[in-house]
């Protein structure tokens, strides 16, 4: 099974945050739409239910949550936390 991702897979960085977190921002923005530009489909995000998550270690990962309150959602890690996309709260 394979689902479309978002057009921008990344949340931008809050106000005042700093210019380190908009050039990290803006870096991961243009490898994504590189990526995107040379795959013949979008790339997949792995599936997860929200019951075997894997530990959001790495920041920037993206995952598909199949069972996520209010349906299935992209999701990224923050390094601490799985945060959904459209909001940035923690999945649950």
């Amino acid at each position: 099974m394979s689902h479309k991702l978002s057009r921008e897979p990344f949340p931008r960085p809050e106000k005042g945050e700093g210019k380190e977190a908009w050039f990290a921002w803006a870096n991961r923005v243009w490898w994504w739409f590189r990526a995107m530009e040379d795959a013949e489909e979008p790339p997949e995000a792995p599936s997860f239910a929200v019951s075997t998550l894997p530990r959001a270690v790495t920041p920037g990962l993206m995952i598909f949550v199949v069972d996520e309150v209010g349906g299935a959602t992209l999701a990224f890690s923050d390094g601490t936390n799985w945060r959904r996309v459209q909001d940035r709260a923690i999945v649950s």
